[in-house]
C-alpha cells in the first residue's frame, strides 16, 4: 500500500504509514492507516491518501486576540520566527477592522527569509467588519523548506473593503517566544527589524511536520437512496400547542425513521416543542434490498410563538356579606431581546460602559419592525439591561464616586434608519428614563429600571442615548479600559457615538466619531401589546371593574399581537349572608326499624306531605352562656332520613351555640356542649347518646341509631300522666289525622302510640338542659 502512493522514496522510508486527508494538499489529518472510514456522507467525496513518517498536525502562536487596538501598516509588518525543522504553515487567523465595512479588503501575505527574500507569497481576499473585527483564518499552504533562523511572516499589502487596520497586540496580553518543541518558535514581531513590544497581525498558527508523499485521490462512490418527503400540519404554533410532523417515501415500508431531538421513532410524530425548533427525520433502509444501508435526511422547522406574560391582581379580593366593587388589572409586558450574536463589542463609545475616554455619548437605534416582529406593542417600556461579558472599567483615586458619573439614558421615536452620517432624527424630543446617577457596572447583567417609563408609539423607530461625564473639566485623570459586551450584526449602521477627554460629552456630538453595524445585545422590558377579556362578563381591556354578589372566579385571557394566549384566574370571595347548619336526629316513634327510617308523617296524617318528609321541627341555637338565651331560630320539615338544613343570619357565624331539637310532641333536646358556627357547620343526634346533653336519647335501631323520646303531648317537658289523658280521650274517639297523642306517626292514634307512651313515662323520662 506505501508502494502505491510514495513512488520516492528519498524522504519516505518503508516504515512510513498512510494518512488520509480531505484535501489534495495542506489541512488536518483525518485518520491513519491503509483502510479509512469516513464519516456520514450523502454524495460522492473524493479523499487523499498520503505516505508519512511523522506527520502531526499541531497550532501555536497566540490563539485569538486580547485587545481591540489596530494597525494600519501593510508594509513588511509581521511576525519573526526560527524553524529548527521543516514544516507545513498550514494557515493563520487575522482580524481585519473596517469602521464602515464595504465588501473584501485584497492583501497579500510573504514569507521571507532573514535576509528579507520572499520565498512565497499568497493574495486573498478577506471581509471586513467594525472593530474588534471578526476572527478569519487564512490558508497559505507555506513550506518552510529547512532550519533557519530570522523568518519573517509579514503583510506586503492589504487595500479595500473600508479597511482601517489589523488587530494587533501592544505591550500586554502575550509572550515571546511561542515555540511547537522541535519544530519552529515564534521569536518578536517585525518592523524595520524584530521589536518584542508588539504581536503583530498573524494569530493562530497551523502547522504540519513530518515527511509525507504525494497525496493520491480516492473516491468514495455513493448512490442515491430513494427521496423522502417531509411535512408538517402547522409550521407556526404557540407555546403549548401541538403540531404533526409526517415523512413517506417510495422506499416505504423499508425505511425506517428517527426524529431528533427526541430520538423519537415512526413515520408521524405530534410534538410540542417550547421553543423554535428544528427536526431532523433519518430514513434508513434496514433491508438487504438494493438500497441496503442507504439514508437520506429532510428537516422541518417550527417556529414556536411566545405566549404573553401575564399578571393580574383585584383591589378586593374579599368581601362581606353582600359583596362589592373591586378592580380587576392585568398586566402583560415582554422581555425585548435586541440581539443574540456573540461578536465582542469593545470599542469606545461602541460598548454602551466606555471607559477608556473620559466622556461618551452614543446611540443605539432600534426600527419599528424589529419590535413589531418580536411581538412588542404601544405603549410602556420599564427597564434595559446591558450584559458585561468582561469587566475593565474600575474607580480611580479621581474618580471615586464610581466607574461612570453622571451615567444617564435616554430615549425618544426616531425617523431614522442608519446613523452612517449623522445623529438621529428624532420625532419629538427624548425622555430620561434612567440618571443622571453614578453608576458601577458589575460582570453579567446590568438593569436599569427606569424612573420615567419610555411610552412607545408602536409606530416609529426607537433610538436609546448613553452618555457619562467622568472629567468634564479636565480635573485629571478618570479613564481606565472599556467594558465588554456582546453584540449582533445589523444590516446597516445603527450605532453611532463620540468619545473625548477634559469635556462635556452629553448633550453635543463633540469628540471622535465612531460607528458601527455591530449593535450591543440589549434587553428591554415592554408592554406586549395584548388585549384582554373577562370572563364571566365579557369584559374587555385593563383595568375592569366588577361588582360580585357570590364568589366568583374572574378569568382573563391574554392575546398577543402574534394571536397567542395565556389565561389568569383570580377568585373575588363573597362572605354568605347566611350560616347553614346540616342537622341530624331521628324522633324515637316515627322511626321504623323495617326501613331504617322515619314515617312519612305528614303524608299519612293529612297527605299533603312528600314520601321524604317526616314531620314539622323547630331548631333553636341558644346562648353557650347562662342562661342560655335563646338567639336564632329555624322552623322546617325534617326528612325521613333524619335531616334538616337549617338557615340561620350571618350574625351566627364565628360564635358558639347549643343547638336544641323541638317536636309536636317530642321531648326538647339539647347538643351535648356548644357548636362553633361556620358560614357551613353539619352536627349529628343519631351517632351517639352523648350527642345529646346528659345523653338525653335512646336508641331505637338496637345497633347504635339514636333518636330523641317523645310522647310530650302538652309539650310540658315532662311525658307523664297528662299526656295520657290526652291520648286517652283522642283513642276513645278514634281520632285520625295530624293529631299531637299520634306518636308513632301513622295517622291514627291507637294502643301503638300507648306503646310508646308507657315506657317513657315509667322511666320518668323529660327535658334535660344545661
Amino acid at each position: 500500500m506505501w508502494n502505491r502512493f510514495c513512488a520516492v522514496t528519498s524522504y519516505c522510508d518503508p516504515s512510513s504509514t498512510v494518512t488520509w486527508f480531505a484535501n489534495s494538499v495542506g489541512g488536518v489529518a483525518l485518520g491513519s492507516g491503509t483502510s479509512f472510514n469516513t464519516p456520514s456522507i450523502s454524495s460522492t467525496t473524493t479523499y487523499y491518501a498520503s505516505a508519512t513518517n511523522g506527520f502531526t498536525s499541531a497550532s501555536f502562536g497566540l490563539t485569538d486576540r486580547v485587545g481591540s487596538t489596530t494597525n494600519s501598516g501593510y508594509s513588511d509588518i509581521g511576525l519573526m520566527f526560527d524553524a529548527a525543522a521543516p514544516f507545513t504553515l498550514n494557515s493563520v487567523a487575522v482580524y481585519p477592522v473596517a469602521t464602515t465595512p464595504s465588501g473584501n479588503a485584497t492583501t497579500t501575505i510573504a514569507l521571507k527569509d532573514a535576509a528579507g527574500t520572499i520565498l512565497q507569497s499568497a493574495t486573498v481576499s478577506l471581509p471586513t467588519s467594525t472593530n474588534p473585527g471578526i476572527k478569519t483564518v487564512v490558508p497559505l499552504n507555506f513550506t518552510i523548506p529547512a532550519t533557519g533562523s530570522n523568518y519573517r511572516l509579514v503583510f506586503t499589502s492589504a487595500s479595500g473593503g473600508g479597511l482601517t487596520g489589523f488587530i494587533r497586540e501592544a505591550s500586554t496580553g502575550y509572550t515571546y517566544p511561542y515555540t511547537y518543541p522541535g519544530v519552529a518558535s515564534i521569536t518578536s514581531a517585525y518592523t524595520s527589524g524584530a521589536s518584542s513590544i508588539y504581536y503583530y497581525y498573524f494569530y493562530d498558527w497551523q502547522i504540519s511536520v513530518g515527511c509525507e508523499s504525494p497525496r493520491q485521490p480516492v473516491v468514495a462512490t455513493v448512490n442515491s437512496s430513494p427521496s423522502i418527503s417531509a411535512t408538517i400540519s402547522n409550521a407556526t404554533i404557540c407555546q403549548g400547542i401541538t403540531t404533526n410532523l409526517n415523512v413517506t417515501s417510495a422506499n416505504d415500508p423499508n425505511y425506517t425513521y428517527t426524529w431528533q431531538p427526541g430520538n423519537l421513532s415512526g413515520p408521524a410524530q405530534t410534538v410540542s416543542p417550547l421553543s423554535n425548533t428544528v427536526y431532523t427525520v433519518t430514513a434508513v433502509d434496514n433491508t438487504s434490498g438494493a438500497y441496503a444501508g442507504c439514508a437520506d435526511v429532510a428537516t422541518l422547522s417550527v417556529v414556536v410563538n411566545p405566549a404573553p406574560a401575564l399578571a393580574a391582581s383585584a383591589s378586593v379580593n374579599s368581601f362581606p356579606c353582600g359583596g362589592g366593587s373591586s378592580t380587576l388589572t392585568a398586566v402583560s409586558e415582554v422581555n425585548y431581546q435586541s440581539g443574540t450574536g456573540t461578536t465582542l463589542v469593545s470599542g469606545n463609545a461602541l460598548t454602551p460602559y466606555s471607559h477608556f475616554y473620559e466622556g461618551q455619548r452614543t446611540q443605539y437605534l432600534i426600527l419599528a419592525s424589529e419590535l413589531i416582529a418580536a411581538g412588542v406593542g404601544a405603549g410602556p417600556m420599564n427597564s434595559l439591561t446591558f450584559n458585561v461579558v468582561a469587566k475593565n472599567s474600575t474607580s480611580n483615586a479621581y474618580n471615586t464616586a464610581g466607574d461612570f458619573k453622571n451615567y444617564t439614558i435616554k430615549m425618544a421615536h426616531s425617523s431614522s434608519t442608519n446613523l452612517s452620517s449623522a445623529d438621529a432624527t428624532l420625532v419629538g424630543s427624548y425622555t430620561t428614563v434612567w440618571g443622571p446617577t453614578n453608576y458601577i457596572t458589575t460582570a453579567g447583567n446590568n438593569t436599569h429600571s427606569f424612573s420615567t417609563p419610555f411610552v412607545w408609539d408602536g409606530v416609529n423607530n426607537l433610538v436609546i442615548s448613553v452618555c457619562f461625564e467622568n472629567d468634564p473639566t479636565g480635573g485629571g485623570i478618570a479613564y481606565t479600559t472599556n467594558d465588554h459586551v456582546n453584540g449582533t450584526t445589523t444590516p446597516a449602521t445603527m450605532v453611532r457615538g463620540y468619545y473625548q477627554d477634559n469635556s462635556n460629552t452629553c448633550g453635543n456630538t463633540a469628540g471622535t466619531v465612531a460607528t458601527s453595524l455591530v449593535r450591543p445585545n440589549m434587553t428591554i422590558l415592554t408592554n406586549a401589546g395584548t388585549s384582554f377579556v373577562w370572563q364571566p362578563g365579557g369584559l374587555t381591556g385593563s383595568p375592569v371593574n366588577v361588582t360580585p354578589t357570590t364568589t366568583t372566579a374572574y378569568t382573563v385571557t391574554a392575546t398577543g399581537m402574534n394571536g397567542c394566549t395565556s389565561t389568569s384566574v383570580l377568585n373575588i370571595s363573597v362572605a354568605p349572608c347566611t350560616a347553614t347548619v346540616t342537622t341530624n336526629f331521628m324522633i324515637q316513634g316515627y322511626y321504623d326499624v323495617n326501613t331504617s327510617a322515619m314515617q312519612p308523617v305528614l303524608l299519612n296524617s293529612n297527605g299533603v306531605g312528600s314520601s321524604l318528609e317526616a314531620d314539622n321541627v323547630t331548631v333553636e341555637l341558644h346562648d353557650a352562656t347562662p342562661p342560655y338565651a335563646l338567639a336564632h331560630t329555624f322552623s322546617g320539615v325534617l326528612g325521613i332520613n333524619g335531616q334538616i338544613v337549617c338557615t340561620f343570619p350571618a350574625a351566627a357565624v364565628g360564635n358558639s351555640y347549643y343547638i336544641v331539637l323541638k317536636g309536636r310532641n317530642s321531648i326538647e333536646t339539647w347538643s351535648a356542649a356548644p357548636v362553633l358556627m361556620a358560614t357551613s357547620t353539619s352536627y349529628d343526634f343519631t351517632t351517639a347518646a352523648t350527642q345529646a346533653y346528659s345523653s338525653n336519647q335512646i336508641d331505637v335501631s338496637g345497633s347504635g341509631l339514636y333518636a330523641i323520646y317523645n310522647g310530650d303531648v302538652n309539650q310540658d317537658g315532662v311525658i307523664d300522666g297528662l299526656d295520657f289523658n290526652d291520648w286517652e280521650t283522642d283513642n276513645n274517639n278514634f281520632a285520625a289525622g295530624y293529631i299531637t297523642s299520634d306518636f308513632n306517626g301513622d295517622g291514627i292514634v291507637d294502643g301503638l302510640d300507648f306503646l310508646i307512651w308507657e315506657p317513657n313515662n315509667n322511666n320518668f323520662v323529660g327535658m334535660i338542659t344545661p
